[in-house]
């Protein structure tokens, strides 16, 4: 689980991710990056989870799993309430935490993009 505390950093003014090598440290103590004026940053935190591809899942992915026998959704994953979670269609969000199973990450789960750079993949559904 020691891949639970990695982190991206998606900028909003360049519409790409940075590297968070390229970030310092703040005043609060906080990891931000080297910001150029008038640029906001979104950091992302790893589940520790990973792909059927072995790709680490991060908040912000888009991941699709099959449910039930035919069935394929595709899901945003998100921190809420302390937890990480996917959100679906409806706004129903799932735990994705190991402790509970109602919506466990499965063997065929496979991340398809994030909300930053396809947010398309919502849309198409």
């Amino acid at each position: 689980m020691q891949d639970r505390f990695k982190f991206r950093c998606w900028s909003t003014k360049k519409n790409k991710f940075i590297d968070m090598q390229d970030c310092s440290i703040d005043n609060d103590g906080l990891f931000t990056p080297e910001r150029e004026k008038g640029e906001e940053f979104i950091l992302m935190q790893c589940t520790g989870l990973k792909d059927k591809n072995g790709k680490l899942i991060y908040e912000g992915d888009i991941i699709k799993q099959t449910q039930g026998k035919y069935k394929i959704t595709k899901n945003v994953v998100e921190f809420f309430n302390g937890r990480f979670c996917v959100k679906g269609k409806k706004d129903n969000t799932y735990s994705l935490e190991p402790k509970d199973f109602r919506y466990p990450i499965k063997k065929d789960c496979e991340i398809l993009g994030n909300i930053y750079e396809n947010k398309e993949l919502l849309e198409a559904e």
